[in-house]
C-alpha cells in the first residue's frame, strides 16, 4: 500500500495537435531533430505549465490515431528535451551575467558617488572639479540603481524563465492517440 509520502505527485500537460508539424515552426524545413520549435506551442506548454507547479511534470501530446509515427516521436521528444535543457543551461548563464553586471554597475555608480563627495570635500573653486561633481553625482546614482534593477528585478524575471525550462528538460513526454 501506498502512503501520501511515497507516491510521487505527477502534474500533466495535455496539448493536442492535428500532426507533428504543429510542434515546429512553419518556416523550418530542416528534419524533426532539427527544427525550430514553434512558438504557440511554446506558449500553450508555458502556461499549461504555470498551474502545474508540484511533482514531477509529463507532458502528454495528444495526436490522432492515423497519424502516429513512433520514430518521428522519438525524434520529437529527443528534440524537444535538447531545446528545455539548451535553454536552461543558456539562461542560467544569462543569470550569472546580469548578476555580474549588476554588481560592478551598483559599485561603479557608488565609486562615482564617493568620488563626488570626496571632490566636494575638497572644497576647491576649480570649475574642472565642480563639473566632474554635476557629473558624477547623477551618474553614480543612476548606475547605482540600474545595477540593483539589474540584481533585483532582471535576475528575478529570468529565474522564473529557468524554473520553466528546468521543468521541462526534467518532464516526461509522452504521445497518446484518442
Amino acid at each position: 500500500m501506498t502512503t501520501p509520502q511515497t507516491r510521487s505527485i505527477r502534474s500533466v500537460i495535455s496539448i493536442w495537435i492535428d500532426t507533428y508539424d504543429d510542434i515546429f515552426s512553419d518556416f523550418d524545413p530542416r528534419p524533426y531533430s532539427e527544427r525550430t520549435l514553434s512558438i504557440d506551442f511554446l506558449n500553450e506548454v508555458r502556461q499549461a505549465s504555470k498551474v502545474k507547479s508540484s511533482g514531477k511534470l509529463e507532458l502528454k501530446i495528444l495526436v490522432p490515431k492515423e497519424v502516429r509515427d513512433p520514430q518521428s516521436e522519438e525524434k520529437v521528444i529527443g528534440r524537444l528535451l535538447d531545446y528545455f535543457i539548451h535553454h536552461r543551461d543558456q539562461s542560467q548563464i544569462e543569470i550569472r551575467a546580469m548578476k555580474r553586471k549588476g554588481i560592478l554597475l551598483t559599485l561603479a555608480g557608488e565609486s562615482l558617488i564617493i568620488g563626488a563627495a570626496y571632490l566636494s570635500k575638497l572644497l576647491s573653486e576649480n570649475f574642472w572639479i565642480h563639473l566632474l561633481i554635476v557629473i558624477f553625482e547623477p551618474a553614480g546614482w543612476f548606475m547605482t540603481w540600474a545595477g540593483l534593477e539589474d540584481l533585483i528585478y532582471e535576475v528575478k524575471e529570468k529565474k522564473a524563465e529557468v524554473m520553466f525550462y528546468a521543468k521541462m528538460s526534467s518532464c516526461e513526454i509522452h504521445f497518446w492517440s484518442l
